[in-house]
């Protein structure tokens, strides 16, 4: 192993040279360490030992710089640096760090990693503290680092610090001293980054070896032992202090008095020896000594550098001392400089002192002390007091001071009873003296008062019992007695100023009540007082409503809500009497109790309910048993009864009168009927009553049937009373009128004429058609003309049918004869005969239909015969469509228009359903508009096809009445459609 020695001889020859004296041994206090980068910190402890010093080790990398070491507020000054192949070790020193504890900290430039350790020592000589450093630099692959120092002796100390940039390669490290000795300690070890520190201390040399140095070895594991292992090594020895005497400086006396004084000085330097003795030594001599003559000793034992004081012995006044404070430790004793006090003269001699007593007196009352006192210097004396038992004698001053009430208060002693110690303290300027203790009593006396209560209170009212202008010659808090019964115990004690009298003693009068009450203080003492309660009666209460009725019924009065404040009213029931007319008198009851009627509900008499409307006054008195009473009124309105009828119907014909008539009229007042009535009638159902008068019927003119009427009839009296009743009008379908005219007689091949008049008494639209009793026929029409092929007797037979399915039959006999036989005239050619014209239908006649034709069409219906005329669009849908159904007699094609008549108006509300739909037959699909001239192919039967119920243009229909009209050639049936306004 490497070993470096560097011989210091400057060093040497001055040590060799160097007078001896004491010393003491460098010790080893504490140590800390940490690691950081950039920055590390350590919290460390120093302790108060004499000759202190502080050594800080710093590892990390050569190309680091430390820029500061600090400990707590105090800078560190670098020792010794050592820095090669990329490792640094650096030693940083402080003499005489302040006790306690902070934070030693080092800082190195570019955030390097660092390890920080640091020592603390006593025993360091605080001139020369550094014996010598010497640093070793090694980069070879090495597994351990020695250093040595010259001329170190055993009391010296070293202190270590190791740096190796290989921290990843070394799995454990370890110091041990040179080979002179044992004696070395790790302090610490750390790892940051690639920067392994270490720090270790030992005593110097033991003189175990023959060469006169020693140092400290350190040891590593490596893992790969390849690696070149860059390390930085750094010793320092420490020099031992020279002990001496210590040094004790700044006598004191802060404190003289006549007998004693407070003395003591400051050890500012232990010598580096341990002070085992501290303390101060005084005399009437000139320079005392520890053991000298006349000396007296005050000793407060071991202690380190700082100011120390003590109390002296029992000292003699008016006298001058002389007093120095000392320490000692191994190497001897040492004192301050010599330093005089005076003592203060001899105090003034206590008096004597005598409070007198013991003393009594009435609360409320005054005192009058009677105190002495001697003082045997002839001095004035001052006299003070203490009565409130605070120990302090500030209450009263003089030898016989007479106190006042208000005076007395202030210490406790205006209320009685009590019984207080006190004494007197005398002064003659300069000493107290306290009397033995005497007593003071105080006795109790009795309060007084002012009492009220009401001297009367109405049955089940309140009443309250107060007291008001209390007094007591003491200070007392009162409390309070009740007997409210008069039966001489009280029955409510401790209680407050004022108090209710029980609602039992109240609840029912005329009566008299005595109440005692007592006032009492705190200690006992009472007054009693009396006062005596008249309980008057009170009437009782009641409610009396209006009540309303119709004429001729029973008003019936009711007293409620009944109540008496009088349990023992109440008890005994409360009476009425009534007055149904308000004229003063009493109708029923009367308005004495024995008199009055115990019925709370009474029925005014039926005369005064009769007619309506009218209002009344009822008064209605209530009593009770002592014969209170109350009365009040209430309104008894009696309002008029509508009169009550019976109103009939009519069942007619189309076209016919139909009368509705009110029958049975009565009314609740007889006056009212004895006046008469009026009606009203609704004959068309739109809420207006058109026909109004004293007639009790009308009369209305039907039109289309089958139909019902609503009707709505009123009946009035007098007083304008209005009652409404419906009935209705059954108006029947009425088969239409048929007749046939025309000759009995026609001839073979010659057209004969047949006139065919029929009517309708709704107005309906009729078809029909016409049989000529020869195998033909023909539609029906107002005029028809048929030609006969043969001769014989033919019945013709004609039938119309209305639109609600009435039919009516005629018929006519007609006799054909055979054509005569005429020679043949000259054959003339003759002009060809104008077709004859189509006969119109007439107007008045109902009858629908063009000309003779084997087709039919009959049966029209169309679902819904109503529409609404909102929302209704071009576009169809089953919402917004007719549903048309037809019969006719072969199957043929067959057209529809639809018309709105511009003559008619329209209708709020649909008219009466006339004809049923029928079932089955044969459904046409599509859908048609009725204008657009379209046919479709009906079968013979029944057909079913559905038309848009919009315009020509596809438009929303207006409202008004349209006139549905089924075509095939020459053959048309007709019905009506409205479209409701909104």
């Amino acid at each position: 192993m490497p070993r470096t020695v560097i011989a210091l001889t400057a060093l040497l020859a001055s040590l060799l040279f160097a007078p001896v004296a004491a010393q003491a041994a460098v010790t080893h206090a504490a140590s800390a360490s940490g690691t950081g980068s950039g920055s590390a910190s350590a919290s460390l402890t120093v302790g108060a030992g004499s000759s202190r010093y502080l050594v800080v080790g710093v590892s990390t990398l050569e190309s680091a710089t430390v820029t500061g070491v600090s400990y707590g507020a105090q800078v560190l000054t670098r020792e010794h640096a050592s820095a090669k192949d990329s490792s640094r070790a650096e030693v940083w020193v402080l003499k005489a760090p302040n006790p306690g504890t902070a934070n030693v900290t080092v800082n190195v430039s570019g955030n390097a990693p660092v390890v920080v350790g640091a020592s603390t020592f006593t025993g360091v000589d605080q001139t020369l503290p550094i014996i010598a450093s010497n640093s070793i630099n090694l980069n070879y692959g090495n597994n351990s680092a020695s250093l040595v120092l010259n001329q170190n002796v055993e009391a010296d100390g070293m202190f270590g610090v190791l740096s190796v940039n290989d921290s990843d390669n070394i799995t454990a490290i370890r110091n041990t001293g040179s080979v002179d000795t044992v004696v070395a300690d790790t302090r610490w070890t750390g790892r940051q980054g690639t920067v392994l520190g270490a720090g270790a201390t030992r005593r110097g040399w033991t003189g175990q070896n023959l060469s006169i140095n020693a140092g400290i070895n350190w040891y590593w594991n490596r893992i790969d032992p390849s690696h070149l292992m860059p390390t930085s090594y750094i010793l320092t020895g420490l020099r031992q202090a020279t002990t001496t005497a210590p040094t004790v400086t700044s006598p004191i006396a802060p404190t003289i008095t006549h007998d004693n004084a407070r003395l003591g000085g400051t050890l500012s330097d232990t010598g580096g020896e341990p002070v085992t003795q501290r303390g101060v030594v005084y005399c009437q001599c000139p320079n005392p000594v520890l053991g000298g003559a006349g000396v007296t000793t005050l000793s407060i034992g071991a202690g380190d550098v700082g100011a120390f004081a003590t109390w002296s012995d029992t000292l003699t006044p008016s006298t001058t001392y002389t007093f120095r404070a000392f320490a000692t430790n191994a190497k001897g004793t040492s004192y301050t400089t010599a330093t005089q006090f005076i003592t203060a003269p001899q105090p003034n001699r206590a008096p004597t002192a005598d409070a007198g007593g013991p003393y009594t007196l009435d609360e409320g009352g005054s005192l009058t002390l009677d105190g002495s006192a001697t003082d045997a210097d002839g001095d004035t004396l001052v006299y003070a007091w203490e009565l409130d038992g605070d120990n302090d004698f500030d209450d009263v001053v003089g030898a016989t001071p007479t106190l006042t009430r208000a005076q007395l208060a202030t210490f406790g002693l205006a209320d009685g009873p009590v019984t207080r110690s006190i004494r007197l303290g005398v002064s003659d300027g300069a000493r107290v003296t306290l009397s033995d203790p005497t007593t003071v009593t105080v006795t109790n006396v009795a309060p007084t008062a002012t009492v009220t209560a009401p001297a009367s209170v109405v049955e089940g009212g309140s009443a309250t019992v107060a007291f008001s202008d209390q007094a007591d010659p003491g200070d007392s808090d009162f409390t309070y007695a009740y007997d409210f019964d008069g039966n001489g115990s009280f029955e409510l004690t401790n209680a407050s100023a004022s108090a209710p009298v029980p609602a039992s003693l109240l609840a029912d009068g005329p009566d008299t009540r005595t109440v005692h009450t007592a006032i009492r203080d705190k200690d006992g003492g009472e007054t009693v007082y009396t006062k005596t309660i008249t309980v008057t009666n009170a009437v009782p209460t009641a409610t009396v409503g209006d009540v309303t009725v119709s004429e001729g019924a029973t008003a019936t009065i009711a007293a409620t809500d009944v109540a008496d404040v009088s349990p023992a009213d109440t008890a005994a029931g409360v009476r009425f009497a009534y007055d149904f007319d308000n004229d003063g008198s009493y109708d029923l009851g009367a308005a004495s109790y024995a008199a009055a009627t115990t019925a709370r509900t009474a029925d005014l008499p039926a005369a005064l309910t009769a007619d309506g409307p009218v209002e009344r006054t009822v008064r209605v008195a209530a009593i009770d048993k002592d014969g209170g009473l109350t009365s009040s009124t209430a309104k008894v309105i009696v309002e008029n009864a509508a009169p009550t009828a019976t109103l009939t119907g009519d069942t007619v014909d189309e076209g016919a009168s139909a009368t509705v008539a009110f029958s049975a009229q009565d009314d609740v007042s007889a006056a009212d009927k004895a006046a008469g009535f009026t009606y009203e009638f609704d004959l068309d159902g739109d809420g207006v009553f058109e026909v109004k008068g004293t007639a009790p019927t009308a009369t209305l003119t039907t039109t289309d049937g089958p139909a019902t009427l609503p009707i709505t009839g009123a009946i009035l009296d007098r007083d304008g009373g209005r009652r409404e009743y419906s009935t209705t009008v059954v108006v029947r379908n009425v088969a239409p009128t048929l007749t046939l005219s025309g000759t009995g007689a026609a001839t073979a091949g010659s057209a004969y004429a047949l006139t065919v008049t029929g009517a309708d008494a709704g107005g309906d639209p009729l078809t029909g058609t016409v049989d000529w009793g020869d195998g033909t026929t023909d539609a029906s029409a107002a005029t028809l003309s048929h030609t006969y092929g043969a001769a014989g007797a033919y019945t013709v037979t004609a039938t119309v049918r209305d639109e609600d399915g009435s039919e009516t039959t005629a018929t006519h006999l007609v006799t054909v004869a055979a054509v005569p036989v005429t020679p043949a005239p000259p054959v003339t050619p003759a002009p060809p005969a104008a077709p004859a014209p189509t006969p119109a239908p007439s107007a008045d006649s109902g009858v629908l239909g063009a000309e003779a034709t084997n087709l039919k069409i009959s049966g029209l219906k169309v679902v819904p015969r109503c529409i609404q005329a909102q929302g209704l669009n071009a576009v169809a849908s089953a919402a917004k469509t007719l549903k048309v159904q037809f019969r006719v007699s072969t199957g043929a094609k067959v057209k529809f228009s639809l018309k709105r008549w511009s003559d008619k108006p329209g209708a709020t509300k649909c008219p009466p359903s006339k004809g049923v739909a029928q079932k089955g037959g044969t459904k046409i699909p599509g859908t048609y508009a009725p204008f657009s001239n379209r046919s479709v192919t009906a079968k013979s039967g029944l057909n079913t096809v559905t038309l848009a119920a919009t315009t020509a243009k596809g438009k929303t229909l207006k409202p008004g009445t349209y006139l549905l009209t089924v075509t095939s050639g020459t053959t048309s049936a007709r019905t009506k459609v409205w479209v409701l306004a909104n």
